[in-house]
């Protein structure tokens, strides 16, 4: 399996912007167009749920629901774990077979590198990806 360095992603492979937040609204359009192509066929409940008249999904849901495992494997871990990740001070350790084992801080490992701009692909964990 060939796995890309983040900055060997070319221009032409990333999604653009509005593609993919226009996901929901082309969706929407491929369902109606499905529903015309059979018109008589749908069931009451279909046409019921294709109205749109639902509730909308409560904020709290919609904003603690997610798949980063680095912070657990529940859905809602994430949004009670993530507060707990100290992203100061951080430190490089070097141990194993090396010479010279220790603690470097990351302002140690980084002073004097310049700012490099990366795009990076989004993880997948539910068959659809993006960059």
């Amino acid at each position: 399996m060939l796995i890309r360095r983040p900055d060997d992603i070319p221009a032409r492979e990333i999604t653009d912007e509005r593609l993919y937040l226009d996901r929901r609204s082309w969706l929407a359009t491929a369902g109606l167009a499905a529903a015309a192509l059979a018109p008589g066929r749908l069931s009451a409940a279909v046409r019921t749920a294709a109205r749109g008249d639902d509730d909308p999904t409560p904020y709290d849901k919609a904003t603690t629901y997610n798949n980063y495992y680095e912070f657990g494997t529940g859905k809602e871990d994430p949004s009670r774990n993530a507060g707990r990740l100290r992203t100061a001070p951080w430190s490089v350790e070097i141990a194993g077979d090396v010479k010279r084992p220790g603690t470097v801080p990351i302002e140690t490992v980084l002073g004097g590198l310049p700012v490099v701009e990366r795009t990076y692909r989004m993880r997948c964990v539910e068959a659809w990806s993006m960059v």
